[in-house]
């Protein structure tokens, strides 16, 4: 009788990135543990975040993504694959809420509600077409920069501008590991995707001292 490993049972992730698996419960060891940078950036959004104030959620949108990219990774599972993306729909849908808020178009007491209707879009959407999820999380993304930066009212950029700044390198990382550019499918400590990971924390990091510079008291 042969083995069988537990996420075999489950659908196969849609979406590959460089390296190759190899552990039946940690199939991309490189690209697991990297996420230790989104959770550890939660971590320190929770810490240095004011007490009371909403851009705390970005703390709790990190750490899920962290945690739902672990069980992606390790999985290389379909499901762990929607969980994923809804993540990130989750830490994007966030900062809509707060920029939204901000420029008075919501009540501060629906930034959370805003949060997670874009969770619920991103698992639905993953599951209806995951190849259609990345370019609305793009365009979510996009129009919440423009809303925040045509605000009449201005803000100090800085802190912004290094978010951007981080996730346009992480972005290149993550695109030489996707299209094989940049690949050693046997590397299992660190990879372009892992790469992603880790900056990505820095990104999360930077876009919470940008709206925790900006938030009212």
């Amino acid at each position: 009788m042969s083995y069988q490993c537990f996420f075999d049972k489950f659908t196969p992730a849609m979406t590959r990135f460089c390296e190759d698996p190899v552990y039946c419960f940690i199939k991309h060891p490189a690209e697991t543990w990297t996420n230790i940078g989104p959770i550890l950036a939660g971590l320190f959004i929770l810490a240095f975040a004011k007490h009371g104030s909403k851009v705390a959620l970005l703390g709790w949108a990190a750490i899920v993504t962290g945690v739902f990219s672990v069980l992606f990774h390790a999985s290389g599972t379909f499901l762990g694959e929607i969980l994923d993306i809804a993540g990130m729909f989750l830490f994007i849908s966030t900062c809509m809420g707060l920029t939204l808020s901000r420029r008075g178009m919501i009540d501060e007491k629906k930034i959370l509600a805003v949060a997670l209707a874009g969770f619920a879009v991103g698992i639905t959407v993953s599951y209806l077409n995951i190849y259609f999820s990345m370019p609305l999380f793009g365009l979510i993304a996009a129009t919440t920069l423009l809303i925040e930066f045509t605000n009449p009212q201005k803000y100090n950029y800085h802190y912004m501008k290094i978010a951007i700044g981080f996730f346009l390198v992480s972005f290149l990382a993550w695109s030489l590991d996707f299209w094989r550019i940049v690949c050693d499918p046997a590397n299992h400590f660190i990879n372009g995707h892992g790469v992603w990971h880790l900056l990505s924390g820095f990104t999360f990091f930077y876009i919470f001292k940008y709206y925790q510079l900006g938030a009212k008291e």
